[in-house]
């Protein structure tokens, strides 16, 4: 399965804010950038589930928060189907490596590509919050 280019490389921006090129010795990478992709998903499922029921006429996220026991239990279904794919991909298949070794040195990586891939990184949750508020009314 093939990842388009350009969010491979929003993905080695993240990493590579966290890694920075091997120089940060006070936290870990990998588990940093992998919880800041799932919160990514996280946001961009809700709003996906609020657009589906814009389609189908009834709240999806009513009946499976309902069906899970509430938001807890919902929330952890969601993180347990979740978090072992992307484990997996990223830190067992070692794609955070990978994706750091074809953009390091890439032409496409510039400080201004790495700027718009942090300002997209800051905009992407309150835009994803709007778009839930936008869509519940």
């Amino acid at each position: 399965m093939m990842v388009n280019k350009k969010i491979r490389y929003f993905i080695f921006v993240i990493f590579n804010m966290l890694y920075q090129d091997g120089n940060n010795d006070k936290t870990e990478p990998y588990g940093h950038c992998l919880m800041t992709i799932l919160l990514l998903e996280f946001f961009t499922i809700l709003v996906g589930m609020d657009l589906l029921n814009l389609f189908v006429g009834f709240s999806i996220s009513k009946i499976l928060i309902s069906s899970c026991g509430g938001t807890h239990g919902f929330g952890v279904a969601l993180l347990a189907l979740v978090v072992p794919p992307n484990y997996y991909f990223f830190i067992k298949k070692k794609h955070f490596d990978h994706y750091y070794n074809e953009f390091r040195d890439a032409e496409m990586n510039t400080k201004e590509n790495r700027k718009i891939g942090y300002i997209c990184l800051i905009l992407y949750v309150p835009i994803c919050v709007g778009l839930m508020i936008l869509l519940s009314l």
